[in-house]
């Protein structure tokens, strides 16, 4: 099993200011902490060799943000409470999201990927459906709501959905779901041996320059994107008063 750090670009300028970091006696020496010490130094490089892909997944941050704080000012009606919900848990997948790819751990990154994603396709789906949205909420109550919600919430019939609504972002979505599952969301061959070396040992943590890592920091970028252009048709009304459209609309270029 392989470990491979980053390298910071010649022309890039590291400060040379101390931090001081306290951590424990030992840590960095063991095989987990050192795992997560590798990691970590591979998105500090990340950070300096790719800083204007930084400011673009900074921008998308800054839309959940927007969003979330239009109706924490403005306020929110019951159907869109869930929704809100939603929103929010795909801004901590998306942020687990990157943290991992950025990290290196690419195949680990796409299950991340999808689930922000299904969680904006959620949101749709109850988008104004109180009865709908009362029984995700009892889903614990008993095995008939377990097999109602598993029948109501499957991924065909949400992409169905957002596809009624939006044919374009839904055309998106099932081309970049189907891409998540082919790379590592779901066990199948290209997750593996899109990380393996020549001699088939495992990559676990991939090089910034290598094919999988760039196309990986593209493919955050773009779920990202997507997720929030399915979450236009939950919440249009923020959407236009905060121009939020074209915003995207220039974060997609590129892309």
């Amino acid at each position: 099993m392989q470990k491979r750090n980053l390298n910071f670009k010649k022309d890039v300028q590291i400060s040379s200011e101390k931090r001081e970091i306290l951590v424990p006696q030992g840590y960095g020496k063991d095989s987990l902490t050192k795992f997560v010490v590798d990691a970590e130094q591979n998105i500090i490089a990340s950070y300096a060799n790719y800083n204007t892909i930084f400011k673009g997944l900074n921008h998308i941050l800054d839309i959940f943000t927007k969003i979330n704080e239009y109706y924490r000012e403005k306020g929110f009606s019951e159907p869109e409470l869930v929704p809100l919900f939603f929103l929010n848990r795909a801004k901590g997948a998306f942020l687990a999201s990157m943290r991992i790819g950025l990290a290196g751990q690419i195949p680990e990154c796409y299950p991340l990927l999808r689930l922000t994603l299904e969680y904006s396709l959620y949101a749709l789906k109850l988008k104004d459906d109180i009865e709908l949205t009362k029984l995700w909420l009892s889903r614990h109550v008993n095995e008939e709501n377990r097999k109602k919600i598993r029948k109501c919430f499957t991924i065909t019939d949400m992409k169905k959905c957002l596809k009624e609504i939006d044919s374009e972002t839904g055309e998106i979505v099932d081309k970049l779901y189907e891409e998540l599952i082919d790379f590592g969301a779901h066990p199948n061959e290209r997750g593996i041996t899109a990380n393996l070396e020549s001699d088939m040992s495992i990559v676990l943590l991939q090089r910034g320059d290598a094919l999988p890592y760039k196309y990986c920091i593209k493919t955050i970028a773009r779920i990202g994107i997507c997720s929030l252009l399915v979450y236009e048709c939950v919440f249009g009304d923020c959407y236009r008063e905060l121009s939020l459209h074209d915003e995207l609309v220039k974060l997609r270029q590129g892309l």
